[in-house]
């Protein structure tokens, strides 16, 4: 069964990284060819080799990426779960460097439409190898914390998790909690309160810091309603962070 499983998450990878390369490789063929009918023959068999080489090198080198390059080499296993986690870190990662290239310098906009499905797809195999928390520590590491959460977020409201039911409510209060205690630091709620010099500053202040204490409130009441009582610390922990209680 895993290599049934294992089998099917290198034919999504695979296959979705192909149609991502295929229509990057259209456009290049076709600006190629308007300036030399010849320029993208000498592309595809001397300048894309070269790319290419360059890129297997950097990751061959990179101890990160050691079980997914080892699945390449004579002799080695093809059907392990380190190895498919390995690709799917190093694919992410990939990903991740494009979307931070941006599309003004990509220059192909069906390219770079494509990118954030396939992000989300990668994501979602982690989990058949890792629990959520660990998920989010490796996309959080690469720089895709944003598109975690795009994609993951709405689990989070969800009652039916799977088996590691607990922990990932734990994972989420605990992170909503973190993210929340950024928000308020970053926005320095406690010393714009005591220092607004204007009614104008005043009332927008207090107007954030009334939304935490709604947040709190509101978040009180849907935990009550998913049978999450005041007795779980965590659940505690977060309502006092949301209504400002420290």
């Amino acid at each position: 069964m895993d290599s049934i499983i294992n089998s099917r998450n290198r034919c999504i990878f695979g296959c979705s990284l192909s149609r991502l390369l295929s229509s990057l490789d259209g456009v290049i063929q076709n600006e190629l060819a308007k300036r030399e009918p010849s320029l993208y023959q000498w592309y595809s068999s001397n300048q894309n080799p070269l790319v290419v080489r360059t890129f297997v090198n950097t990751f061959e080198n990179d101890r990160r990426f050691n079980s997914a390059t080892a699945i390449c080499s004579e002799g080695k296993p093809m059907d392990t779960s380190e190895s498919d986690l390995s690709l799917l870190v190093l694919g992410l990662f990939c990903l991740a460097a494009i979307t931070k290239l941006g599309s003004a310098k990509v220059s192909c906009q069906q390219f770079f439409s494509m990118v954030p499905d396939i992000i989300g797809r990668f994501m979602d195999m982690l989990l058949e190898f890792v629990p959520i928390s660990k998920a989010y520590t490796l996309t959080k590491d690469i720089g895709l914390q944003r598109e975690f959460l795009c994609n993951f977020g709405p689990r989070a409201a969800v009652p039916k998790f799977a088996n590691d039911h607990g922990l990932e409510i734990s994972f989420w209060i605990d992170l909503v909690q973190k993210q929340l205690l950024r928000a308020l630091d970053r926005e320095k709620i406690w010393s714009r309160l005591t220092t607004s010099e204007t009614i104008e500053v005043l009332e927008k202040d207090l107007a954030v810091f009334g939304f935490f204490i709604a947040l709190g409130r509101s978040t009180q009441v849907y935990l009550s309603s998913k049978s999450h009582t005041d007795s779980n610390d965590s659940v505690n922990s977060i309502v006092r962070c949301d209504r400002c209680e420290f």
